[in-house]
């Protein structure tokens, strides 16, 4: 039994999922920036919870990477 890869097609879906990666990253980050410019407008708890949260979806989608 033959198996045939289609290497061209992979290397296209390689650097489709390269491309979305890279857009994803930067709307997190845009999303991040408005984020964290609002955080000290609730103050207190609000602010704190904020910052709690957001380091774990740090370290979370520094795991998926």
């Amino acid at each position: 039994m033959t198996i045939h890869y289609n290497y061209p097609g992979i290397n296209m879906a390689a650097g489709d999922l390269t491309a979305a990666t890279s857009a994803e990253r930067a709307e997190v980050e845009g999303v991040k920036a408005v984020m964290a410019s609002l955080a000290p407008v609730w103050g207190g708890k609000g602010s704190e919870a904020y910052k709690a949260v957001q380091i774990s979806l740090d370290r979370q989608y520094a795991e998926a990477a």
